[in-house]
């Protein structure tokens, strides 16, 4: 099986290439050529992913006081709509 983590964007079909159209053969329990080159090609995906994906952060949330936190808040609660980039990318650290 080929999992969206090790192969992002795939399909049901490469979850269970044995519920593809053509995978049966014409004798039952045999498999047709485009059944086993599904087959092939999922056994190929397991060892040789197309996109290696790391899912960690390299850095962490930068240190912020408690006091410009609560500050935030206050603002935000007064002005819902209120939408301010440069303070968010304060708080998660973010570059332009």
């Amino acid at each position: 099986m080929v999992n969206t983590i090790t192969y992002p964007g795939n399909t049901y079909l490469d979850a269970d290439c044995e519920t593809a159209a053509f995978y049966d053969g014409e004798l039952t329990g045999t498999t047709s050529l485009n059944g086993y080159s599904e087959e092939y090609r999922n056994d190929q995906l397991l060892k040789m992913p197309a996109v290696q994906l790391a899912l960690e952060a390299s850095v962490g949330f930068p240190v912020v006081s408690i006091d410009k936190i609560v500050r935030r808040l206050t603002l935000l609660q007064l002005s819902p709509t209120y939408e301010d980039d440069a303070g968010l990318k304060e708080f998660l650290g973010l570059s332009s």
